[in-house]
């Protein structure tokens, strides 16, 4: 279901509100003491932006409305990075019977962005810098890389979303809800590299069209009955359908006629590639929810799902829950010094559905030399079905001392049984690409916690405290059979393999096991505290925290520097102050100098020559300030006919702690951990997150 998630109007005088955000980014220094920037130092600059908007709402009791816009303007720290976004979002309510109630949302959005050569590319600034001093543009100067500047890369995003819905109420005891939904996103890039480009002297030009569009229709309905004054039953009933189809096309063009501005259609060679797809899914919903003396609660579901990426033998798929809670502090034993209590559990299944294409076989058409042909793409799988998943939770929710102090806990292990793996196929089916099937089997377990205190309140000053915490340990219990390099039953699911040196603080040649077991590939542990400060006349003062620990990751970019030196990767440059890069070439260099009697066997290992590729494992443990705010009333007899005013200002990315075996740039710059068959997420080519001072100002009218 499409939802925007927006203020909505409220009955009453209509209101407005002009909210104003000037703001300045920098970089923090991610290198080491000798290389604080890692030399981008020329590329760097201090970046401003802001951003307005204004807003207006109100109503009377049959209709309330509330509609916005938005401007914003925003510079980034490398020479063209640049954003400029543009925006509307408005809502209506209307009640045009007494048990008729109408909702309608929008959002309009044009996003245009403009970025510099970035990422794990030879044109990329930070790629060539770190790099240097020779790299593919040759001695890495400024003047040398300057030249990447002359690509332009640009991306204009624009996005539709409309929700409407409709509540009737027959009854006191019955409603219904209708929602439509429609989301249509449109994306436009282009990478341009004029005539005379470093790398494309003839220069050359990208183009990329992208459209999406979903719609979805939803029904909810539900009924009560209340036999007794302390029995009440509720049932509800529901549907879903989701219709999305997206299309790209993608243009290339190379030998342009000259300088200048040059569109595809004047290149001298032309290539067009376009493909689309179309998912089409449903499902409806069972539910009851028994309730006894408001104390003791059963409910149980269900939800059945089709969908169009099933392979052919598998039709609707089941998803039944049941959970229950206990009210025990409205018990006549439970003690008046805790304020509530409740303690609930739940068991249920969900699934997780395979790609568009992943159950049906596929060729893909080609084109060469004039001639054209289908050639092997996906191999198919008539059994594939959705991954499924049984979970048992269990937990409660407390609170005591007038609500001062609150707590809430959850426990939860799950079980997957037909996990999707990419199974690789014999080279002789035709297929090279490896298919997707239902042959794993995994395991995950941990708490999810909050905790909020306040620690003193008084007239003058209150203090709230607080944080939450979440674990998540996986195992794989089964493959099925099938042999996997990082996935293994009994580890982590993934897990990084490599060659781990198992003597790696002693000063001595390094010792290795080879396809060792590293480490998970996703954070077990994630503590996110927090502090609320609240001060006379108003002041606020806020502040937020995050820690992650137990993830490995792969420093792909540091490993390439350590071979190639002479700078040499930045976890190294204490070493290089031992011995330098060029004066040794690791493990086994019969001309080794005395000095390397002081280096530990880790560093031999990766800081030099013939630095092993797979030894580049490092913990991902940080924390970082995620943000600080100072918030202040302004007196309203300052500002004529404003009924409030505040101004606050905001600092992000202030400050970090990584891991004392941390060596490289930002332990947050990987891939993407979404998918089990995702499991190379390793630290890339890219500047981390600047910091950011950000000023506000808010007024109601």
């Amino acid at each position: 279901m499409i939802e925007i998630f927006t203020k909505h109007g409220t009955a009453g005088k209509t209101a407005f509100t002009f909210q104003t955000n000037q703001g300045i980014s920098w970089m923090r220094p991610y290198g080491s003491d000798v290389r604080p920037l890692l030399n981008m130092e020329p590329w760097l600059k201090q970046a401003y932006g802001h951003s307005e908007a204004l807003s207006v709402s109100g109503g009377s009791g049959q209709a309330q409305y509330y509609l916005s816009a938005g401007f914003d303007d925003k510079d980034g720290v490398l020479p063209q990075d640049r954003q400029r976004r543009y925006s509307m979002r408005g809502n209506l309510t209307l009640q045009p019977l007494t048990n008729l109630t109408l909702h309608w949302n929008s959002l309009v959005s044009k996003n245009d962005l403009a970025m510099s050569p970035d990422g794990n590319s030879g044109e990329s600034i930070f790629f060539n810098v770190y790099r240097s001093p020779v790299t593919a543009l040759g001695a890495a100067t400024p003047e040398n890389i300057a030249k990447l500047l002359a690509r332009q890369t640009t991306q204009t995003d624009d996005r539709l979303i409309v929700g409407a819905s409709a509540t009737w109420v027959p009854f006191g005891w019955m409603s219904h809800t209708f929602t439509f939904g429609y989301d249509r996103a449109a994306m436009s890039g282009e990478v341009f590299h004029p005539y005379g480009f470093v790398f494309q002297p003839t220069g050359d030009v990208s183009d990329l069209d992208w459209r999406s569009e979903t719609v979805t229709l939803d029904y909810a309905g539900s009924a009560e009955a209340q036999p007794t004054n302390d029995f009440k039953a509720t049932f509800s009933v529901g549907g879903q359908l989701v219709h999305t189809a997206d299309a790209r096309v993608d243009g290339y063009g190379r030998g342009l006629p000259g300088p200048g501005k040059q569109t595809l259609s004047r290149a001298a060679e032309r290539f067009v590639f376009s493909g689309g797809q179309e998912v089409k899914t449903g499902g409806f919903f069972l539910q009851s929810l028994l309730a006894l003396k408001d104390r003791y609660f059963l409910t149980g579901g269900l939800r059945v799902d089709g969908s169009s990426a099933f392979g052919s033998s598998f039709g609707l798929q089941a998803y039944p829950k049941l959970s229950a809670s206990y009210v025990i502090s409205d018990e006549p034993f439970w003690p008046g010094t805790l304020a509530t209590a409740k303690l609930r559990a739940a068991y249920g299944f969900a699934g997780r559905a395979p790609g568009v294409f992943d159950a049906v076989r596929t060729w893909n058409a080609g084109a060469f030399a004039g001639q054209t042909a289908f050639l092997p793409d996906n191999l198919g799988n008539r059994a594939l079905g959705p991954e499924k998943s049984g979970e048992l939770e269990v937990g409660f929710d407390a609170a005591a001392r007038d609500d001062r102090l609150s707590l809430t806990f959850t426990y939860y292990h799950r079980h997957t049984v037909d996990a999707l793996f990419a199974v690789p196929q014999p080279a002789s089916t035709g297929f090279g690409a490896a298919q997707l099937e239902n042959v794993g089997e995994l395991s995950a377990n941990g708490i999810e916690a909050s905790l909020e205190a306040t620690v003193l309140r008084g007239s003058w000053l209150t203090l709230d405290l607080g944080s939450t915490i979440s674990t998540n340990h996986t195992k794989v219990l089964s493959t099925g059979g099938v042999i996997f390099y990082n996935i293994v039953a009994g580890q982590p699911a993934p897990v990084w393999r490599g060659a781990k040196v198992t003597n790696r603080d002693a000063f001595a040649d390094p010792v290795y096991e080879l396809d060792a077991f590293i480490g998970s590939t996703v954070p077990t542990v994630i503590i996110d505290p927090f502090i609320t400060l609240k001060l006379p006349r108003g002041l606020l003062l806020t502040a937020r925290g995050e820690y992650q620990g137990g993830a490995w990751g792969q420093d792909f970019p540091s490993r390439l520097v350590a071979q190639r030196g002479p700078r040499g990767p930045v976890g190294c440059d204490d070493v290089y102050k031992i011995v330098p890069w060029a004066s040794y070439t690791g493990p086994g260099d019969p001309n080794a100098p005395a000095a390397i009697s002081q280096v530990r066997a880790l560093d031999r290992a990766r800081c030099y020559k013939n630095a092993r590729s797979d030894v580049w494992f490092m913990p991902l443990d940080f924390f970082k300030l995620r943000e600080v705010t100072v918030q202040a009333p302004i007196p309203t007899r300052f500002i004529p006919r404003a009924t409030s005013a505040f101004a606050s200002l905001s600092f992000h990315n202030l400050w970090r702690w990584t891991n004392s075996e941390f060596a490289s740039f930002d332990p947050e710059l990987i891939g993407s951990r979404d998918n089990v068959n995702q499991l190379f997420s390793s630290i890339t080519d890219q500047l981390p997150p600047p910091a950011t001072a950000t000023f506000s100002l808010k007024l109601t009218f």
